[in-house]
Formats: C-alpha cells, structure tokens, sequence
C-alpha cells in the first residue's frame, strides 16, 4: 500500500497538468532531473491523479526512477513489489530493492517480512506461509504458503513443522498426504508444539499416517494437555468424565475441565457448568453453574450452535430456581472472569 502522506492533496486539474509535464521531462539520458520526473509519473499513475490509476505503469515508472538511483523511487518499488501491487508475484525483487536501500542505509529491512524470509528468517517464512495461507494482504496461495512453510520446517522451525503437516493432511498446496502429514507433525510435537501434539492424538486414535494405538494416542494428548492445550485438556477431563480410557474419575475431570475453562474453552465451560448444576465430583452449586454458562455463551467464543443452546438452557433453569442475589452473584463472578 502507497502511503497517502507519500502524495500532496492533488487537485484534478493540477494533477493532469503534473502528469503532462512529467512526461514532458522524461528523457532517456537518465539524469538526476529526469529520475525525478520518472518517480513523480510514478506516483502519479499509482495514485490515479488525474490519470487512470494503473499500478503496472507505476511499477514501470517507479522502476526507471529507481534505476536512474532515486531513493523514494526504490522503496515504493520494494514496497509494491512487496504486496503484489502492480508487479507478478517476484519476492527476490522487493527484496533485492530493499537490500539496496539497506546497504546504503536509507531503510531498515526488518520493515519487509518478504525480504526478512528471503534472508532465511524463521518467523519471517512463518508469518509469510499463513498470509498466503488466509490471503491476508496478499494473494491466497496454498502452493506459496507451503513453499514458505516448508523453508521454515526445514530449518527446524516447530510452527512451520505443524503447518507443514497441516497443508498436507487436508492436501493444500500439495498432494495430500497422511504419513507426510504424521513426520511433519511428529517433529513439531517433539520439539514441545501443543497443538502438533494434540493432533498426533487424533492420527493414533484413528490410524491416518500412523498405525492406530489407543496408548499412543493418550500420551501425546496428555503432554498436549500438560503443556497448556485447552482442546486436549478439555478432552482429557472429559476422558476421566465418562471413563473413556480412564478409570471415571470426576476429580480428575473437574481438575482437567478447569484448566481449560480457565484459558477460555467454551465446551469445558459448559461441562464445568453442568458439573456444578448437578453435583458431579464438585458440591452442588447454582451460582458457579450460572457463573460457567454466562462464559460459554460468550459471542467471541467457539462454542458449537448446539452446545450454545444447551448453555442458555442452563441458564433458563437456574433463573427459575436461584434468588435474585444469587443470580446478581454470579454475573458479577462472570465480568470479573472477563476482565
């Protein structure tokens, strides 16, 4: 994106008059004044001043100026070329711009993710994998979010790892793949990703990539729940809820449930909820069960259309039987959670 500040307040007419005489001052001999005519016919077509806006004219433009050694002319160059405006998709050539004016000490490179991953920057590729990924500020491009993505797993980069073997269990960007996807995952969840951990749960529970093992499957969602995972500790609490694997235990499943309802999981929120509403391993207690469903109904949340319903049920429930105080009570529980 050109910044506005890099253009004054044209009016129509002037702007017209300025692109005319722009061209009029563009010769070939490639001097400082015609670099400078270049830049402004440049700005001019990028900005759709009293001409049609064109961003391949502006590249073309732009890019004379920035041969003929104009400054400003390089960066907005480097910085079109960075966002796909106006030039093919050519990360080497923003790059290569911004590592002119880097050299010469004009421009902190650090301001280009494209040209931080072109250097080999982890966090760069990353960052640069998911935005093809969502089409955040750039094209959507499943095969360049992989390319990118793949440069970071490569470096052992743990994130670029699990989103490597994401692009190939669902098959974007590349062929799909279950076995491709469990290595890449495997080296994320070694190197401690909660979330590649979790997921290797899923591929041992039902055999994609790997053989299927119930006890391989457990222990890689325990460490994801030991590490923080709010899915995999709302799993493992409801493991220990209905005895899936586990011995029932309604201790465990109120310690594990609360973990994740604590870091904002809506479905262990409404377990929560529902443990306290009847007394399941925790004493009977209205005004948490209110306090819990409040949560899970939280418009930001995750929480299923069904699970949704089955949280303002609750709710309705509890109006009917609690005092005003005690409904007061756990409103008050639930905005001092939110804060």
């Amino acid at each position: 994106m050109i910044p506005s500040s890099a253009c004054p307040p044209w009016q129509p007419d002037r702007a017209a008059n300025a692109a005319q005489d722009a061209r009029s001052y563009t010769t070939p001999r490639g001097t400082i004044g015609d670099a400078a005519a270049q830049y402004e016919l440049g700005r001019i077509y990028a900005n759709g001043r009293g001409v049609a806006r064109d961003d391949d004219q502006a590249v073309a433009w732009y890019r004379k100026a920035a041969e003929n050694g104009h400054r400003d002319a390089r960066l907005m160059l480097a910085r079109m070329y960075d966002s796909l405006r106006g030039a093919p998709q050519n990360p080497a050539a923003a790059a290569n711009w911004f590592r002119v004016l880097a050299h010469r000490g004009l421009v902190d490179r650090s301001n280009s993710v494209r040209a931080r991953a072109e250097d080999g920057d982890r966090d760069a590729r990353v960052s640069l994998g998911f935005g093809h990924a969502v089409g955040e500020d750039m094209p959507q491009d499943w095969a360049e979010s992989t390319r990118w993505y793949r440069k970071a797993a490569e470096q052992g980069d743990a994130r670029g790892q699990y989103w490597l073997g994401f692009a190939h269990i669902e098959g974007k960007g590349v062929r799909q793949d279950d076995a491709a996807a469990a290595r890449w995952f495997r080296k994320a969840a070694e190197q401690g990703n909660t979330d590649a951990q979790a997921v290797m749960r899923t591929l041992y529970s039902q055999g994609r990539g790997v053989p299927r093992d119930e006890r391989e499957a457990d222990r890689w969602n325990r460490l994801a729940a030991n590490g923080g995972n709010v899915q995999a500790q709302d799993l493992l609490g409801y493991q220990y809820l209905l005895g899936e694997g586990v011995p029932k235990d309604y201790h465990e499943a109120e310690k594990w449930m609360r973990r994740a309802a604590e870091n904002g999981h809506p479905s262990a929120q409404l377990e929560l909820g529902e443990m306290y509403q009847f007394g399941h391993g925790v004493p009977l207690d209205f005004v948490q069960a209110y306090m819990w469903f409040d949560l899970a109904q939280d418009p930001d949340g995750t929480i299923s259309p069904g699970g949704l319903r089955q949280a303002q049920a609750g709710l309705r429930y509890l109006r009917d039987v609690m005092t005003r105080a005690q409904i007061e009570e756990a409103q008050r529980l639930a905005r001092e959670r939110r804060r």
